[in-house]
């Protein structure tokens, strides 16, 4: 059976009262691992909540039953389901709660990687082919994200990936994602198993952390998460 290792920090941007607007979650067990990256839009006063909820809801439904039992288009679409019918309980807006969404969930019994995506928070994978490749939603031309929270609900572009011996993957918020150059996401994935392989676990997401504080800068202000995992026998 293959065995993951997950790395993940998420850090607030420098954007003086707005709220942190991005959450990560992570979970990792013998049969199947997942991650997910929820992203809060700025313009959305409650974009805070919303990225929370969905984060919560989805892993909710993937901490339910193993990896491999579940229809996962079909568990991605009751999390939505939940995440509208929560806000309308409440009687807000949901337009108030915009979030893009993404995540991975990798079957570590039978070698098959689930993701799926609303929005602009990219997934950079590496399997059988050796080179790194990332799926990212493009704004329509008024520059509008998909999101969770508008009056049509959304739904998950799901893909599965099977791989063999080796899967590495990435899920980052915007934040960190606009200032990935794409030329050179092999070499970072490289450099991110190279160093983080010898460092052990329980240390690993602190250093991540850090590194990810040095790396802000003043043009860019945005929240950044990033989720990097690698999978071998």
């Amino acid at each position: 059976m293959s065995k993951s290792s997950i790395i993940h920090a998420s850090c607030k941007g420098k954007k003086g009262d707005f709220p942190y607007q991005d959450y990560v979650s992570v979970q990792e067990y013998p049969s199947y691992s997942f991650a997910i990256v929820a992203d809060g839009l700025g313009s959305s006063k409650s974009s805070a909540r919303g990225a929370n909820m969905i984060c919560s809801l989805l892993a909710e439904r993937f901490n339910s039953v193993a990896g491999y039992l579940f229809d996962i288009k079909e568990e991605a679409g009751k999390a939505i389901e939940n995440w509208y019918a929560y806000f309308g309980k409440l009687d807000i807006p949901t337009k108030d709660c915009l979030t893009t969404c993404s995540f991975i969930l990798v079957d570590l019994e039978h070698n098959i990687a689930k993701i799926g995506s609303i929005g602009d928070s990219p997934i950079f994978y590496r399997g059988n082919t050796g080179k790194v490749i990332y799926t990212l939603t493009d704004k329509d031309f008024l520059n509008e994200t998909a999101c969770i929270g508008t009056s049509k609900i959304p739904v998950f572009e799901i893909k599965e990936i099977p791989f063999s011996d080796r899967f590495d993957f990435m899920l980052c918020s915007d934040g960190f994602g606009d200032e990935i150059i794409i030329d050179k996401v092999d070499a970072l994935f490289d450099y991110f198993i190279e160093k983080y392989s010898k460092i052990s676990a329980d240390k690993r997401d602190k250093l991540l952390k850090q590194e990810l504080v040095s790396s802000m800068q003043d043009k860019n202000n945005d929240d950044k998460s990033i989720v990097f995992g690698w999978i071998c026998q």
